[in-house]
């Protein structure tokens, strides 16, 4: 029914409500009917993923020249805020990843791509920067690590037994 709200979903990232304003019936058409359609589709999604890599890329020169990721960069909250948007509306986002697994395929808050882990933990003090551009589900990141912490396993080993002695 139109105006009908859904449940709360969360696909991915966040979560989503549908608000249901039109209902159509299916209809399948010809191929030759919507040939042009799909190919400008095509056309300008590849051209939109240029233009982000070429961005990327921008950013990556930028800071291996020397520039930090806080000059050329705002907050997720720095884009949410309403007194700031018309200053952050193109501007690119700076999202801080807690922590990552060796054994981990996938970066939180980014997600998987090829060679990622193999990347970050190249990445130390000395070498805080990942030299290229990374992709992922067509979003480019670059990347920097700004603290690598070895787990002490001997350190945690003595507070899992402490905690199991609390029970």
């Amino acid at each position: 029914t139109k105006g009908t709200v859904s449940a709360p979903i969360k696909p991915g990232q966040g979560w989503h409500l549908f608000v249901e304003e039109e209902i159509k019936a299916t209809s399948n058409k010809p191929f030759d009917e919507v040939i042009n359609e799909v190919a400008e589709g095509i056309v300008k999604r590849d051209k939109e993923l240029a233009q982000a890599r070429t961005a990327a890329e921008g950013f990556l020169t930028k800071v291996q020249g020397g520039a930090t990721f806080e000059e050329l960069t705002v907050t997720e909250e720095d884009k949410r805020d309403p007194a700031k948007t018309s200053d952050t509306e193109n501007a690119l986002v700076r999202v801080n990843s807690p922590w990552i697994l060796k054994t981990q395929d996938s970066v939180p808050r980014v997600g998987k791509s090829d060679g990622l882990g193999d990347e970050i933990f190249t990445m130390d003090g000395e070498k805080p920067l990942v030299p290229r551009v990374l992709e992922s589900n067509g979003t480019f990141f670059v990347m920097q690590i700004d603290e690598r912490v070895t787990p002490d396993l001997e350190k945690f080993e003595e507070q899992k037994d402490a905690l199991r002695e609390t029970e």
